[in-house]
C-alpha cells in the first residue's frame, strides 16, 4: 500500500513567492541599498511581494570592495554612515507607504556591499537576496560588481529586479 504525499508538490514552473515558507515562522529578505533608482525600485518590490509576517533588511554598505578605488577617502566612517541612514531614511519617506507597514531593520555596515549582504542574509536566517539591476559599464567588468560577486558566492538565493518591473 502506497502513501500519498500530504501537500501536492510544487509546479516548478511558478515562482515561490518572497517571503514564503513552509513551517509558518517569520521569513526575511535582505535587500542591498545604494540610493540609486534601481535599488529604490528593488526595495519597493521587495516590500510589496513580502508575505504579511516578513521581515525586511534594508543594508547599505559603503567600504568599497577592495579592486574598486575609494571614493570616500576624504570621509570618516561617522559621515559615511550618517550618509547611508540619510539614504535609507529618504527611500523611507519616499516609498509612498510601500515600506512603513513590515517589520523593517535597517543596517548601514563599514564592510564591502556583497560581504555585508551576504552576512545580514546569514544572521537574519534570510531566504534571499534583493538588488536592482543596474546597467553595466566597462568600469563594472573591469572592477568587478556586486550583482556578478553574488551570484557566485551568496548561499541563498539573489533576486535581480529590473528597473521595468512593475511593484503593483
Amino acid at each position: 500500500m502506497s502513501s500519498k504525499p500530504s501537500t501536492a508538490p510544487r509546479s516548478s514552473t511558478a515562482p515561490r513567492p518572497t517571503g514564503s515558507n513552509d513551517a509558518g515562522s517569520q521569513s526575511c529578505a535582505i535587500v542591498g541599498y545604494d540610493g540609486s533608482e534601481e535599488a529604490r525600485h528593488a526595495a519597493v518590490w521587495a516590500a510589496r511581494h513580502m508575505a504579511p509576517d516578513g521581515r525586511l533588511v534594508l543594508v547599505h554598505a559603503y567600504r568599497p570592495h577592495h579592486r574598486w578605488p575609494s571614493t570616500s577617502a576624504l570621509q570618516t566612517s561617522e559621515e559615511l554612515t550618517a550618509h547611508g541612514r540619510a539614504l535609507i531614511e529618504e527611500l523611507l519617506m519616499d516609498a509612498n507607504g510601500a515600506l512603513l507597514d513590515l517589520d523593517l531593520e535597517i543596517e548601514v555596515e563599514d564592510d564591502d556591499p556583497a560581504h555585508a549582504l551576504i552576512a545580514s542574509a546569514q544572521q537574519h536566517g534570510a531566504g534571499e537576496i534583493v538588488l536592482g539591476a543596474h546597467h553595466s559599464t566597462r568600469a563594472d567588468s573591469f572592477f568587478g560588481d556586486v550583482v556578478a560577486e553574488l551570484v557566485k558566492t551568496a548561499p541563498i538565493p539573489v533576486c535581480i529586479v529590473p528597473l521595468v518591473a512593475p511593484v503593483e
